[in-house]
């Protein structure tokens, strides 16, 4: 009777199952993938943004400017268009908004946008700014009075 712990050898080589062999060319792909050069950083052009009103909420009373100028992805200079032409340079480009209003971006970062659907029908009792009802007597107001 064979000695069951005994090590086992293989007439042929040690056989791995499908799965274990794509795992390792997987991991060996993204071990090495990582290996070769990279392309250098793509420089973007210069964006003037002009044309229209852009409101830029500066202060406490809302202000407006001529310009916008973006570089890299990002707010470079806000004022006159002149002077976000010149230092934008020569090769950037220029987008118009032709008399359209440019607001600052509004980012939500957590939003329940569809409750807004199923809550259509339904009477919005909440304070300020999101609703009218500060007081228990102004709540009482709005369930009277709905719409």
């Amino acid at each position: 009777m064979p000695d069951r712990h005994a090590p086992k050898t293989c007439p042929n080589g040690p056989k791995f199952g499908k799965a274990a062999a794509l795992g390792a060319v997987l991991g060996l792909t993204m071990l090495l993938g990582g290996c070769g050069e990279t392309e250098p950083d793509t420089v973007k052009a210069a964006l003037v943004i002009s044309g229209g009103p852009i409101l830029t909420m500066e202060g406490d009373t809302p202000s407006y400017a001529e310009a916008v100028l973006v570089r890299d992805g990002k707010i470079a200079f806000v004022g006159s268009e002149a002077e976000a032409k010149r230092q934008a340079g020569s090769g950037a480009e220029l987008k118009d908004l032709a008399g359209k209003v440019m607001l600052p971006g509004f980012i939500d970062p957590h939003s329940h946008f569809m409750d807004s659907l199923t809550m259509s029908d339904r009477v919005n009792v909440s304070a300020p700014p999101v609703g009218p009802a500060s007081t228990p007597d102004e709540i009482v107001a709005v369930l009277r009075n709905p719409l």
